[in-house]
């Protein structure tokens, strides 16, 4: 059982669900350090580059979000700035091309 006392939590049984989570929590950490332990050298290979792949994704879909509140950036009375916004936009796309 665990050390936390039972006077933290307003009832027996919040203390026991509490102490359920935390278990499970523990026991699905266990369960995912074993999958990757189990995994050959060509399986980590592979779920390397998916997780590469995700975070390129992830960093072009960013950068585009960026680019577009630039795009959206409403200065219908000042050229300079739109022309700024606008230089920004391309500046942020330019750097996934290189």
């Amino acid at each position: 059982m665990s050390t936390r006392k039972l006077g933290t939590y307003a009832t027996r049984e919040e203390f026991l669900e509490n102490e359920i989570r935390t278990l499970n929590y523990h026991i699905q950490s266990m369960i995912d350090t074993m999958k990757v332990m189990s995994m050959n050298r060509q399986d980590m290979s592979d779920e390397l580059e998916r997780m590469k792949q995700e975070i390129k994704s992830a960093v072009l879909a960013e950068r585009e979000a960026c680019a577009k509140i630039c795009d959206d950036y409403d200065v219908a009375e000042d050229v300079n700035t739109c022309d700024t916004a606008e230089g920004i936009a391309l500046a942020i796309r330019a750097r996934g091309q290189a």
